[in-house]
C-alpha cells in the first residue's frame, strides 16, 4: 500500500465566481489535472492517446469548505478499487492545511475503437495497485 501521489495545483484568479470562492466546475478541472499529472508519471503503462484511452465513467465530489484565490490547492490521489474494466480514484485536496474538498471518479479504459470497455492490463492493474489504499476489489466492473 501507498500514501498516495501528491502534487499541487495553482489556483487561477479566473477560477473564482460571483461568490469569491473558486466555482464548483473549476474544482472538478483541479481534480482532472491533477489526475493527469499523475497518470503521466506511470512509467510502466503507454502514455494516453486514441490507442490507450481511460474516460470518467462516474464523479462524485464533496465540497468541504470553499476553495479560495491565493493559495494552491494540495491533491493526493489514491486507488479505492481495481476491477475487472475500470478502476476508483480518490482525491483528497487541501489548502493552506485544511482539507476543502474529497472526490472519487470510476475510470474506465476503453478499446481501441472506442466500441466499451476493455479488460484492465496486468501491468495496468500492478501499477494502479501501488496506489491502493483500500484492498477490496468488490462490486465490479
Amino acid at each position: 500500500m501507498s500514501a498516495g501521489f501528491r502534487t499541487s495545483s495553482y489556483v487561477r484568479w479566473s477560477d473564482m465566481d460571483l461568490n469569491g470562492h473558486v466555482n464548483n466546475a473549476r474544482v472538478v478541472t483541479l481534480l482532472e489535472e491533477a489526475r493527469i499529472q499523475w497518470r503521466a508519471q506511470m512509467t510502466n503503462i503507454a502514455p494516453v492517446n486514441r490507442a490507450n484511452q481511460t474516460v470518467v465513467a462516474s464523479l462524485q465530489l464533496d465540497y468541504l469548505t470553499p476553495t479560495e484565490y491565493g493559495s494552491d490547492v494540495d491533491i493526493e490521489i489514491t486507488v479505492a478499487r481495481i476491477g475487472t474494466k475500470s478502476y476508483t480514484v480518490n482525491y483528497a485536496g487541501s489548502q493552506d492545511g485544511m482539507q476543502v474538498f474529497r472526490a472519487s471518479t470510476v475510470m474506465v479504459p476503453m478499446e481501441q475503437n472506442a466500441a466499451g470497455a476493455r479488460p484492465l492490463t496486468d501491468i495496468e492493474r500492478q501499477e494502479l495497485s501501488t496506489y491502493q489504499t483500500e484492498l477490496s476489489n468488490e462490486g465490479e466492473p
